[in-house]
């Protein structure tokens, strides 16, 4: 998961992407053009880099809203409530403040208003107070059995019933793996893994599975699996979450 989401278009300039960076340990992820060119499958919670928060600029406090950015923050907000949607404002002065701009968006779903000409800092809190809420409420909304994901900025494999640290390279694999909803050649993940003259060897891959096999069960109980299929490579698929199978492989061979 990405904390936010950061629709460049208004922005002008990468300030507001270094101010999130200095000013909120948060991970971002931009889109070029405005809150109108967001796609509903760019913040689905299905894609494996869901932001917590969308960020997008709304102009200016003391000039008509875009209608269409408008329509965009209605149509978003409602099918994405699990989103925190921010709109940032230039106020410019503080006549500005009064108009009714910040109600209009809050009432088209804006979650919070921030200053886009205000103190760094501040943006930075406000935006990550709105990630905290919103990781907060996903995580307690997984269940055991849901799908587990790996935290990327954090170097985590995460689930519903907690988090445990990877390595680099069980990261590379798990992201892998829970990206994918069919088999991830071994060839795959030796390129992934392993890049320039040096490359690693088959019992190299098979020490990382054997890892991520061990930790997967803190994450997910029996709910998910790492499943070798032979002459081919891996995948991840639901095991049986009453059963207790110590960790252990399903074997699948690749026929034809």
């Amino acid at each position: 998961m990405t904390d936010v989401l950061l629709a460049r278009g208004g922005f002008g300039d990468d300030t507001t992407l270094l101010r999130l960076h200095q000013a909120a340990d948060l991970s971002v992820r931009t889109v070029a053009g405005s809150l109108v060119d967001i796609r509903s499958d760019h913040v689905a919670p299905t894609h494996r880099s869901a932001p917590a928060c969308v960020l997008f600029a709304a102009g200016r406090a003391d000039e008509p809203l875009d209608a269409d950015v408008v329509e965009a923050l209605c149509r978003l907000a409602e099918r994405h409530p699990e989103t925190a949607f921010v709109a940032a404002v230039a106020f410019g002065d503080a006549t500005a403040q009064r108009s009714g701009v910040v109600a209009q968006l809050l009432l088209a779903g804006a979650d919070d208003v921030v200053l886009l000409d205000g103190d760094p800092a501040e943006l930075g809190a406000r935006v990550a107070a709105r990630v905290r809420r919103v990781t907060r409420e996903r995580g307690e909304a997984l269940t055991a059995s849901a799908r587990p994901w790996v935290d990327v900025r954090r170097r985590e494999a995460v689930g519903g019933r907690g988090r445990v640290e990877l390595t680099a390279k069980e990261a590379m694999v798990l992201e892998m793996l829970t990206a994918s909803d069919g088999v991830v050649l071994r060839d795959d993940i030796g390129a992934a893994l392993w890049t320039g003259h040096w490359s690693g060897t088959p019992k190299a891959i098979d020490m990382h599975v054997a890892n991520l096999r061990r930790k997967l069960p803190q994450v997910c109980g029996e709910a998910w699996r790492i499943e070798t299929v032979r002459g081919a490579g891996f995948v991840l698929a639901p095991g049986d979450a009453d059963a207790d199978h110590g960790g252990g492989a399903t074997v699948w061979s690749v026929t034809g």
